[in-house]
């Protein structure tokens, strides 16, 4: 295994833990560093459209359906089915004005956004 292998199973292993955690706050009704988690795992593997669900999900809980609703159709995108489950459920229950506009969330509790730190770690 090259220095790309070994690189390439450190970031996965960082998808996986970050997936977990995010989990894990959604569980808690931590739902703004479950957001957190999800997107850290999201940029790390931008094909992940289950982070991307869980992202929605995490949004929905706080509110931002518009948010949430971007975060469906992208992991609808990406062929992911519950994206499309998700996003039909929260177009019926929550109409979206489309002139509104996406929520910068919060970093909350968490010390800093994990994809900040991961960058600079391995990227310096």
């Amino acid at each position: 295994m090259g220095l790309f292998g070994i690189f390439e199973s450190q970031q996965s292993k960082h998808v996986k833990l970050y997936m977990e955690r995010g989990m894990w706050f959604m569980g808690c009704g931590s739902f703004c560093d479950a957001a957190n988690y999800f997107d850290a795992a999201f940029y790390l593997d931008p094909k992940n459209s289950a982070a991307l669900v869980g992202r929605g999900m995490a949004f929905e809980k706080l509110g931002y359906y518009h948010d949430a609703m971007e975060s469906y159709s992208l992991a609808e995108s990406l062929g992911n089915d519950q994206g499309t489950t998700n996003k039909g459920r929260l177009a019926g229950q929550h109409p979206i004005n489309t002139s509104e506009k996406a929520h910068k969330i919060p970093l909350c509790s968490f010390e800093k956004n994990s994809y900040d730190i991961y960058r600079n770690y391995y990227y310096k």
